[in-house]
């Protein structure tokens, strides 16, 4: 990834992303970006920064106040993701090196989160092999049950998730995230001239 490129992406993107990750309860920049540059995330690939335990015990207590369940690199990549950009509509030119470390982000934990979809489904009583009977599912009906229930029998029958868990969440952005990265590269947008 040219660490001067640039891609072009939409604020409700960006937005969307902040919302799934829960970046309001994340530590402010001012308190995260001292953090990763001691933890050496600014720092290229090939030049690691030696382990700190001490380093280590500031992100985790600066986490816990805030009651963040991210780590210090997502939050960081995501906070450099929106650097000084504050409006709320239409389009943003990023560096293409951010949207990737977003994209590693979402990667990350979107195998971390997979299970979710299953439980979602066993909640709904819906698993990949069958759906239980009206009777026994009427037992857990709170409201709108009915209607989510739906919704999740036809994504599944669409690509055989639930739509509705937070790993469906981070999979679309982060299948969104590669698409964007894909049609900047494919268009060759933001070379250097």
């Amino acid at each position: 990834m040219n660490r001067g490129r640039q891609v072009t992406i939409g604020i409700s993107f960006i937005q969307e992303v902040e919302e799934a990750l829960s970046m309001d309860c994340a530590p402010p920049p001012d308190v995260i970006a001292p953090l990763a540059v001691r933890a050496g995330l600014r720092l290229p690939a090939w030049h690691p920064a030696p382990y700190d335990d001490e380093l280590e015990q500031d992100s985790l207590k600066a986490r816990q106040e805030s009651g963040t369940w991210l780590e210090l690199e997502e939050i960081d990549a995501v906070q450099r993701l929106r650097g000084w950009h504050r409006a709320r509509y239409g389009n943003v030119t990023v560096e293409a090196k951010r949207l990737d470390d977003v994209r590693y982000a979402l990667g990350n934990l979107r195998e971390a989160l997979e299970g979710e979809c299953d439980q979602t489904m066993e909640e709904y009583g819906i698993s990949r092999v069958g759906i239980e009977s009206s009777e026994d599912s009427a037992r857990r009906e709170w409201r709108d049950f009915r209607a989510i229930r739906s919704q999740v029998i036809a994504s599944m029958s669409a690509d055989e998730t639930c739509g509705e868990c937070h790993w469906c969440w981070i999979r679309r952005l982060h299948i969104e995230c590669c698409a964007l990265l894909e049609a900047a590269t494919a268009a060759g947008e933001g070379n250097h001239g």
